[in-house]
């Protein structure tokens, strides 16, 4: 069975604020910071899904997304970077520190490292150093 994970699809939800076509919207004075938080949240839902390839109503089912968070798993452990990252995050748990890189935290920044490290083995020293900023530098 293939690892149901899509390479290709790029992260919208941490750059939502510069779509041109919502500007308006995000500009308008009946726009409250919980419409902002439930857009954001929405964008976040979708982009998770997206990468997943998970079309079930729009719902995150954790006996869809584990079985591939496994098989995940034993492919990025393989990337001494991205266990120190998981084990960071976690406490020592990578699992557990790798569903924190599928985190709003993290997502946009994790999942192209992800994407490289699936595709060739390997990881752009440019894109992974943004990573370990955002995590060791928090």
């Amino acid at each position: 069975m293939a690892l149901q994970y899509n390479i290709l699809y790029k992260c919208c939800y941490n750059n939502y604020n510069d779509d041109p076509n919502l500007k308006g919207l995000l500009d308008s004075e009946g726009f409250t910071k919980e419409d902002r938080f439930f857009l954001e949240d929405r964008f976040y839902q979708y982009d998770l899904l997206t990468i997943f390839q998970i079309e079930t109503n729009d719902e995150f089912e954790e006996s869809i997304i584990n079985p591939i968070v496994k098989k995940l798993f034993e492919i990025l452990k393989e990337h001494e970077g991205l266990v120190k990252c998981m084990k960071h995050l976690g406490e020592d748990d990578l699992v557990l520190g790798l569903m924190f890189l599928f985190s709003a935290d993290y997502l946009y920044l994790s999942h192209p490292c992800f994407s490289e490290y699936l595709q060739n083995k390997t990881i752009d020293p440019n894109n992974f150093a943004l990573l370990e900023a955002a995590i060791f530098l928090k």
